[in-house]
C-alpha cells in the first residue's frame, strides 16, 4: 500500500485514490502486504493513527483498519486481558500497563509509538467497544495531570491556550458537567426507586399480616365447624337409636294390647257358640251373625298383629 510506504503521500490523497478507483474492500493479499509494510515503514504507527482518524470516510479503510488495530492490541496486552471476555475499561488499563514503561522512558520512538499504540486503542475502544468517556479519563488521568494540576491546566488553556485549547477545555468542563449531571440523576432516581421499594415492601408487610389474621380467624371458624359437625352427629346418632328403640316399644305395646283384645275377642266369640246352643232358632240366628262378625273381627286383628 503507497500510503505507508511514502510519507509523503497524505491520507486526503490517498483518500481520493480509494473513492476513484471505486475500491470498497482490500483483497487478501492487500492486507497481507500492508501488515509487513506497516511493521516496516510505520514502526511508531503514526501514519497508521493518521489513517485512523479519517478512516470513517472510507469503507475499504474502516473495514480493514479496525480488525487490524485490534490484533496490535491483543498482541499489546498478551496474557493481561482477553478482548474477548473483558470490559473496555479493563482492555484500556491493560493497554496502560503496557505501555508504562516505554511511556516513561528515555527513548523518544519507544515513547512516540507508546503514545501512538494507546491511541489507537481508545480510538478503537469508542469505535468498536464502545467506552464510556469517563472511563477513558479515570484509567488514562494519573499519565498526564496529578490530582490538584487538573483545574490550573484547564484554566490556562482557557485564558492563554490556542483556539484549540480553548474549545477541548470548554469541551471537557461541558462533558464533566452532563456527567455530574448524570450522576446527580441516577442517585436521584436509585433513591426514589429505594423509597418506593421500602413503601412496597411495608405495604406488603401490612398485606402479609392482613392476611396472617384473616387465616387464623378461618382457622378458627373451620374448627368450630368441625367442633360443631361432631356434636350434631352426635345427636344425630343418639336421636336415631332413641327412635329405633321408642318405634320397637311402641310395636311391642300395640302387639300385647292387640293380644289382649284378641283374647277377649275369641272368648266373647266361645260365648256366643255356647249361647247358640241354649237358644231358640231365632236367637241362634242372630247369635250366629255375632259370631260372624266376632270372627271377622278375630282375623283382622290376626292380620295386625303380624
Amino acid at each position: 500500500m503507497a500510503y505507508f510506504q511514502r510519507q509523503s503521500v497524505k491520507t486526503s490523497t490517498f483518500l481520493k485514490a480509494l473513492k476513484e478507483a471505486r475500491i470498497s474492500r482490500f483483497t487478501g493479499t492487500d492486507t497481507s502486504n500492508v501488515e509487513l509494510i506497516v511493521a516496516e515503514k510505520d514502526k511508531d504507527g503514526s501514519r497508521l493513527w493518521q489513517l485512523v482518524s479519517v478512516a470513517s470516510s472510507s469503507d475499504a479503510v474502516s473495514a480493514w483498519i479496525w480488525p487490524f488495530i485490534k490484533n496490535r492490541v491483543n498482541l499489546l496486552v498478551g496474557n493481561l486481558v482477553d478482548l474477548n471476555v473483558q470490559s473496555p475499561s479493563q482492555t484500556l488499563q491493560g493497554v496502560v500497563t503496557s505501555i508504562s514503561n516505554a511511556l516513561n522512558g528515555e527513548d523518544k520512538e519507544r515513547v512516540k509509538r507508546a503514545e501512538n499504540d494507546l491511541r489507537l486503542a481508545v480510538a478503537w475502544l469508542i469505535e468498536k467497544r464502545n467506552i464510556e468517556p469517563t472511563d477513558v479519563a479515570d484509567r488514562l488521568r494519573h499519565l498526564y495531570v496529578t490530582s490538584d494540576e487538573a483545574e490550573r491546566r484547564v484554566l490556562k488553556s482557557m485564558a492563554s491556550g490556542s483556539k484549540v485549547e480553548f474549545q477541548a477545555s470548554v469541551v471537557a468542563l461541558c462533558l464533566t458537567e452532563d456527567q455530574l449531571r448524570r450522576a446527580r440523576h441516577e442517585r436521584e432516581v436509585e433513591r426514589n426507586q429505594h423509597f418506593d421499594t421500602k413503601a412496597k415492601l411495608d405495604a406488603l408487610r401490612q398485606d402479609t399480616a392482613a392476611h396472617a389474621r384473616t387465616i387464623k380467624q378461618l382457622e378458627e371458624a373451620k374448627a368450630d365447624l368441625e367442633r360443631q359437625l361432631a356434636e350434631e352427629r352426635i345427636r344425630s346418632d343418639n336421636d336415631r337409636r332413641y327412635q329405633a328403640h321408642s318405634s320397637s316399644q311402641t310395636k311391642a305395646d300395640f302387639g300385647l294390647a292387640m293380644q289382649r283384645v284378641k283374647t277377649l275377642v275369641e272368648e266373647a266369640g266361645e260365648a256366643v257358640q255356647i249361647a247358640m246352643k241354649r237358644s231358640d232358632e231365632g236367637s241362634v240366628r242372630g247369635l250366629q251373625a255375632a259370631e260372624r262378625r266376632i270372627r271377622s273381627a278375630v282375623d283382622a286383628m290376626t292380620e295386625i298383629g303380624k
